[in-house]
């Protein structure tokens, strides 16, 4: 009696182990949302799913390509191997390069390159170009891991995170990682990504790369209450390039406490810059601040001042 609760003992502890220890393979593509954000995992070639790439891939392309199969009933995006949006005959080329040796990445890799240059700068609309990417090769196997900060968690919201294998069949081979924000507030603000391992606590980062963010307004209603301040920021500058000028319909209700640039390369004529504007409402009413001369391009933007 006591043998067999003693091998039921290590029994249900295996079975724990494998369930919250031991890791799933993920197959090719491996969509999962962690707290609204989306992640997935693409294995290209891999088109049934299975976590490696075969000759049964190969004849499931072919079928494709022939019309005897329907496309859903593969993962597509994982049959794209040279990256120009299309599934045909290349495709199957290339799949069948690489199953017989005489490739082990496909082309599709030059789709997702790297933004890994420190301080690199992004200038972004608000409400038109709302989304921007950072992708960063990262390697698994050596315990190595992205982390990231952004100096105000209130500029951008991280919407998406995906991760693609190139290199199928071979163990430990590094994936390309991209991280989609979207800007939810116009202004400056950074982003820094470091690369260690989550344990290692009091180990300095293998890498770090820093992302500074612009991102501007282009015209909305603000609504404020009374005694708040708010701000609105503009890019300017460039080849044809100007000042912004605003003018306001009621110097009394609505001030200016401050003005800074942020400028994207200084002292390098005809950059581009970013100008921010922090207003005060001091009144109840409507209001309205017009900007021009900002860009050669640019229209007029107005913004609709509401103080409750």
């Amino acid at each position: 009696m006591e043998r067999a609760k003693k091998y039921l003992s290590v029994l249900m502890a295996v079975v724990i182990f494998l369930i919250l220890i031991a890791p799933a393979k993920a197959n090719a593509e491996t969509p999962s949302t962690d707290i609204g954000v989306s992640k997935s995992y693409t294995l290209f070639g891999d088109l049934n799913s299975n976590g490696y790439v075969d000759s049964i891939d190969y004849a499931k392309l072919k079928s494709i390509l022939l019309g005897v199969a329907e496309p859903g009933t593969v993962n597509m995006k994982a049959a794209d191997l040279n990256g120009d949006e299309n599934v045909n005959a290349l495709d199957l080329a290339l799949l069948k390069k690489l199953i017989t040796g005489e490739i082990r990445t496909f082309p599709v890799e030059s789709k997702y390159p790297s933004t890994a240059n420190n301080s690199s700068t992004f200038l972004f609309l608000l409400d038109s170009y709302d989304t921007f990417q950072i992708s960063l090769k990262e390697n698994g196997s050596t315990g190595y891991q992205w982390e990231y900060t952004i100096s105000d968690f209130d500029g951008a919201n991280l919407i998406s995170e995906d991760s693609y294998c190139f290199t199928p069949n071979l163990d430990g081979t590094p994936i390309q990682k991209v991280w989609t924000f979207k800007a939810v507030k116009s202004g400056k603000y950074t982003i820094e990504f470091t690369y260690k391992r989550p344990w290692e606590t009091d180990e300095e980062p293998l890498q770090t790369f820093k992302y500074d963010i612009y991102v501007s307004d282009v015209g909305r209603t603000i609504d404020v209450k009374q005694g708040e301040s708010f701000n609105i920021a503009l890019v300017g500058g460039g080849i044809f390039g100007g000042t912004w000028k605003y003018s306001n319909t009621d110097e009394s209700a609505i001030y200016l406490l401050n003005k800074e640039v942020f400028e994207d390369h200084p002292g390098m004529a005809d950059a581009l810059n970013l100008t921010q504007w922090t207003f005060k409402a001091v009144k109840p009413g409507s209001y309205k601040l017009t900007f021009q001369g900002g860009s050669f391009f640019s229209d007029d933007l107005e913004f609709d001042i509401n103080v409750a």
